[in-house]
């Protein structure tokens, strides 16, 4: 049942991430050039540890590879939605899943273990 929930909540991850890349119109607020490369690192770090707690193994890298490719797809898709085209978003989006990968390969993915421990019990 954790399992089912989690996945489901990391669907719905993705889903927020496509929205916010696709479907809103960005405006920096902030005085930092380049600040919104932070928020996509962090994104696609944490849609990388969130699956990375449920899936182990061979299945971490080829979740690595999709989120990575969706990083790629979502730039080249944006200019058709009035956002704009950037190899920087990219190259943040691939760096957010390494270190998420990284997190969770080191001994983070705790979060889903522990959930699961208690719903056995």
């Amino acid at each position: 049942m954790i399992r089912s929930l989690w996945i489901l909540l990391g669907w719905a991850l993705i889903l927020l991430v496509l929205y916010l890349s696709l479907f809103t119109s960005y405006i920096p607020k902030q005085t930092l050039s380049n600040v919104d490369k932070l928020h996509h690192f962090i994104a696609y770090g944490t849609l990388m540890f969130w699956f990375s707690q449920s899936f182990k193994g061979q299945s971490r890298l080829w979740i690595a590879g999709a989120l990575v490719a969706m990083g790629i797809a979502i730039e080249f898709a944006q200019p058709f939605t009035g956002r704009q085209f950037s190899y920087l978003d990219m190259l943040a989006n691939t760096g957010g899943v390494l270190l998420g990968l990284l997190v969770a390969t080191k001994g983070g993915d705790f979060l889903y273990q522990n959930l699961q421990k208690k719903d056995d019990h």
